[in-house]
């Protein structure tokens, strides 16, 4: 399964709400994490029949999106050289400088 894991990378997807108190009053709005990753090490712990352990993995991420409210705050996709930051290209004069 490892090998499996591995080889193909993991597209991961968690949706939850984000509740930021840094300003004066608690707003509560949902974000979605998009990542892909290969599983490099997985342990599985002590599993037993019937129950629902916690599962540790270190994983190799490749590509990884953060959106918050629907506004983009972050892309990072390693493969194809992309680096948004809110909406921002923060690889764009690299790339000029070497010309793609």
């Amino acid at each position: 399964l490892l090998d499996l894991l591995e080889a193909f990378g993991i597209p991961m997807l968690g949706v939850d709400d984000y509740e930021a108190d840094d300003i004066m009053a608690v707003s509560s709005k949902p974000y979605v994490a998009l990542l892909k990753a290969a599983c490099m090490e997985l342990n599985t712990g002590a599993m037993k029949m019937g129950e629902n352990p916690g599962i540790e993995a270190k994983l190799n991420v490749s590509y990884y999106k953060l959106t918050i409210a629907g506004e983009d705050i972050v892309e990072v996709d390693l493969p194809n050289a992309v680096y948004l930051v809110a909406g921002k290209d923060k690889l764009a004069a690299f790339k000029g400088n070497l010309g793609i």
